[in-house]
């Protein structure tokens, strides 16, 4: 990716109600620490899509939902370098610059 491994987070999602690779297998075998967990979500994100409403409106306390919140929380936490102007227009100019702060 050439991306420095302080720039990025390593995501495992898992897809299975019991996972065959633990987490600290797949960080020995890729060489890095696992920043989000996403855990199986089963049939509750199956129901949400065929409902239209998100989980996160539906099931907040549903651990997948609390893994992405979390998450969410320490993206929000990141510092934005003061050579960074301002911008007006809501949430969506602001969380390009986060993002594009981590790609650095």
């Amino acid at each position: 990716l050439q991306i420095p491994a302080e720039k990025r987070v390593l995501v495992l999602n898992e897809t299975h109600p019991r996972a065959r690779l633990q987490q600290t297998d797949v960080e020995k075998a890729m060489g890095e620490r696992i920043g989000l967990t996403v855990p199986y979500a089963g049939e509750d994100i199956l129901d949400a899509i065929d409902r239209g409403i998100p989980m996160a409106i539906t099931a907040r306390e549903h651990p997948t939902m609390s893994a992405l919140s979390g998450f969410a929380g320490r993206l929000a936490q990141v510092k934005v370098s003061a050579e960074v102007a301002p911008r007006r227009g809501g949430l969506g100019p602001w969380v390009q610059g986060v993002l594009s702060s981590l790609r650095r």
